[in-house]
């Protein structure tokens, strides 16, 4: 029988992600064999039409064998935690609107490729986006804007990040011309020109072309690209500007990497790889510290700011797992201090609550009505439940959390909406759902008075109490929003009066929200105060890198480090 490549619909899989392996059409499977380091596994599949689709696939990496009447297919696939873990990088070089196929695309995902870079896809090296569909790239060559278009979308449906090349330094004659004062310089006053036609721009800070450049980058990332390839050419290292001051470009670099507190994050190992490379220093941030950063850089705000930073989890300054934050920012020292959060609980099983919400919800049950709380969950869940019990009276591997994202799960568990995920957010994103078909006049006895700091368990058990009166899921789910909401805002107030300033920020992902985003600028800015919020940047995790930065930034600046 002949040995045929097995296609997927995908360069690479996340968790929670099905697994589609497409057949030969109306083939007869007589068999399906995977495998994990050479020895047979047994996975979850199930034939649909030409596909053959996998489920709760756990990471790692897998070979197949597929026998049908027409031969044998083999092939392998990976499921990773985060696509930074395992990349392999092509490039995509070809953008004429006679291009307008997907071939070269799905070539690239059947090599399994997860990051593409569009190689010279830019009008010009200093202006990236074209003011027509059509126009010709700095080679020359005709290029096609919705072609680029496309290919950046069909990456994305299979699996494979888009980058834009960009050149760091490069600009067209006419832009040198038009503003010398941008330009680098030899020492005898001549600009420096490489190949003969791309001029050099000088990157330094404080220059205009700085500014220039990577406000190019971000149109570039509205259209559609995930990253930016920022080519320095390697060269040169000593210029000098307009002015005749000498430049030293490898001191424009970074003198500082900023990673996240946590040791294990494939980021922090990286981070502190790049800085022993470099032969420059690795500060650890907290990581609700570095989303409330990214507001403040993103509205270019430096003074003081009280910071609500919503979301998840992250570890925090003192070991437990943070989500349920308010900080206060001090830019200028750089600084930040914990001003109230949350009340801690347990998170039964660490990482593995996350798949299961109920345990989240029966570990809140059990701070509540002790033991009477049990049968509850065990005619839910079984004897699971009884597990989970005896894990949380041992305190076996239940550590303590602030986290907001956590409560939302534990409440939407307790509801009914959602006790097990195969994917990041589910619980919330039902919770929310229930909670828009509600009215704010169908809420019985109003909101209650409770403080941020009470109000995991206070509201658990609102939540409770509106469902065991016979109210429908979608008040109690409202009622928990607006409750929420109402609490952080006393938080915040009292915050205010204590560190002098009425400036707050609203981060992390639980801003993703639209109850709670909403709810919490109405209730701040009735109050008086200056809300900041993220625009341009992901309130969630793809806004860390930028807080991050900025705070080396501060660090650097003030002379801290």
């Amino acid at each position: 029988m002949q040995k045929i490549t097995c296609h997927f619909d995908k360069a690479q899989y996340l968790p929670g992600e099905p697994v589609r392996l497409i057949l030969p059409a109306h083939s007869a499977l007589l068999s399906a064999t995977f495998f994990r380091m050479e020895r047979p596994v047994t996975l979850q599949a199930v034939r649909e039409d030409d596909t053959l689709v996998l489920t709760d696939v756990p990471v790692g990496g897998y070979g197949v064998r597929i026998s049908t009447e027409d031969g044998v297919w083999e092939g392998a696939f990976d499921v990773v935690s985060d696509r930074r873990t395992e990349i392999r990088y092509g490039f995509l070089s070809d953008f004429s609107s006679g291009d307008g196929d997907r071939l070269d695309v799905e070539w690239m995902r059947d090599l399994h490729l997860n990051a593409v870079q569009f190689y010279d896809w830019m009008y010009r090296h200093d202006k990236l986006l074209p003011d027509s569909e059509l126009y010709s790239d700095p080679m020359g060559r005709p290029t096609s804007l919705a072609v680029i278009g496309r290919k950046i979308a069909a990456c994305k449906k299979l699996g494979m990040r888009p980058f834009a090349y960009g050149a760091v330094y490069a600009a067209t004659a006419a832009t040198c011309e038009a503003h010398p004062d941008w330009a680098m310089y030899s020492m005898d006053g001549q600009p420096l020109v490489f190949a003969s036609w791309l001029y050099f721009m000088n990157i330094a800070a404080g220059s205009p072309w700085s500014g220039h450049i990577v406000g190019q980058y971000l149109e570039a990332a509205r259209f559609g690209f995930e990253g930016i390839h920022m080519d320095t050419y390697g060269l040169p290292k000593h210029v000098w500007d307009a002015e005749g001051r000498p430049v030293e470009l490898a001191e424009e670099f970074p003198g500082l990497i900023v990673r996240d507190l946590h040791p294990d994050f494939f980021s922090s190992r990286f981070g502190e790889d790049l800085a022993g490379k470099l032969g420059v220093p690795c500060v650890a941030l907290q990581h609700h510290a570095a989303h409330a950063a990214s507001v403040l850089a993103e509205n270019s705000y430096t003074d003081p700011a009280l910071a609500l930073t919503l979301d998840g989890t992250g570890l925090g300054t003192d070991g437990t797992v943070w989500g349920g934050e308010l900080l206060f920012m001090d830019p200028g020292q750089p600084a930040f201090t914990r001003a109230g959060s949350l009340s801690p609980f347990p998170l039964p099983g660490g990482d593995q609550a996350t798949r299961f919400p109920w345990r989240i919800a029966l570990s809140l049950d059990l701070a509540l009505r002790g033991a009477d709380a049990v049968p509850f969950w065990r005619e839910r869940q079984g004897m699971a439940a009884d597990a989970v019990a005896e894990m949380l009276a041992r305190r076996v591997n239940s550590p303590l959390t602030s986290s907001c994202g956590r409560l939302f799960d534990a409440v939407s568990a307790l509801l009914g909406l959602c006790q097990e995920t195969s994917y990041e957010g589910p619980a919330a994103i039902r919770l929310e759902t229930a909670a828009l078909g509600a009215r704010r006049t169908s809420l019985p006895g109003g909101l209650p008075d409770i403080t941020a700091e009470q109000a995991g368990a206070a509201l658990f058990r609102r939540a409770k109490a509106l469902s065991d009166s016979g109210a429908d899921t979608g008040t109690a789910a409202l009622g928990f929003h607006l409750s929420l909401a109402a609490a952080f805002t006393d938080m915040a107030e009292k915050a205010a009066q204590t560190y002098g300033t009425r400036t707050i920020a609203l981060t992390g992902g639980v801003m993703q929200n639209r109850i709670m985003a909403g709810e919490l600028v109405r209730l701040l800015s009735e109050r008086g105060f200056t809300v900041l919020t993220n625009r341009d940047v992901p309130a969630g995790g793809g806004g860390l890198s930028l807080g991050q930065a900025a705070w080396g930034r501060w660090l650097l600046e003030t002379g801290k480090y």
